[in-house]
């Protein structure tokens, strides 16, 4: 009878679990490339497509002020951020900013945001947040992450983050409870577009490695009740 109950608990928690898991939806995994591309006191912008990038394109668009550089690229399954001064000594005054946006709002070769391009619309209201994970960082910034519903309701929320070092990449969580607060409306059944912008000032580098929507971590502890529940069997067979 035990027995019978610990097979049916374990088998009943692993598909549950695997079904969370499932569940995880690709923002990007920047496996797609994108070539090399730059702005120097301007701005600048570029697109790429592929098969692990929510709605099947990227695009990428740079602002540097005053004597500012920034670069963007994409290789190696990250997204690589480069800034620095154009005065040739390789460091830029830290009131001297830059941004570099990141748009997933569908296939239109364009950095002009289409607030409602992502078709189908992505459906993350069984989700909990997004995660992105940092490679690395040789300073502070922020992400300022905006979501449009379909429906003309946006939600902008800023995080910063601090310098993370070659090596010991983190993982930032942004739940999606934070959006929903600071707009009631937004419907996350029907998202049209999500922008990530990244913004610092001085000389700074960054490689973002993936960036996802999750399930609540409490999908992992019913993964783990499964794993449980067979080691317990395994124990009493020998």
């Amino acid at each position: 009878m035990l027995k019978s109950i610990l097979v049916k608990t374990a088998v009943a928690s692993l598909l549950l679990g695997s079904i969370s898991a499932s569940a995880n939806q690709v923002v990007d995994l920047f496996s797609d490339d994108q070539a090399y591309f730059q702005a120097s006191n301007s701005s600048n912008s570029a697109s790429a497509t592929g098969a692990d990038i929510l709605g099947g394109e990227r695009d990428i668009a740079l602002v540097a002020a005053k004597d500012a550089r920034v670069s963007a690229e994409v290789r190696n399954n990250q997204l690589l951020i480069a800034s620095s001064g154009l005065s040739g000594s390789g460091t830029i005054a830290p009131d001297e900013s830059w941004s570099v946006e990141v748009q997933w709002d569908g296939i239109d070769n364009s950095s002009v945001l289409d607030v409602d391009g992502l078709s189908p619309s992505a459906d993350f209201s069984s989700l909990n947040g997004f995660t992105a994970d940092i490679n690395s960082s040789d300073g502070d910034g922020a992400f300022i992450v905006t979501i449009n519903d379909t429906f003309g309701t946006s939600a902008i929320k800023t995080f910063g983050f601090t310098k993370v070092d070659l090596g010991s990449p983190q993982t930032f969580s942004i739940p999606f409870s934070l959006f929903t607060a600071v707009s009631a409306s937004l419907d996350l059944s029907s998202i049209g577009s999500i922008v990530l912008n990244l913004a610092s000032s001085g000389d700074t580098d960054i490689r973002v490695a993936a960036i996802r929507a999750v399930p609540a971590p409490s999908s992992l502890a019913i993964l783990g009740l499964g794993l449980i529940g067979f080691a317990g069997l395994a124990r009493r067979k020998a």
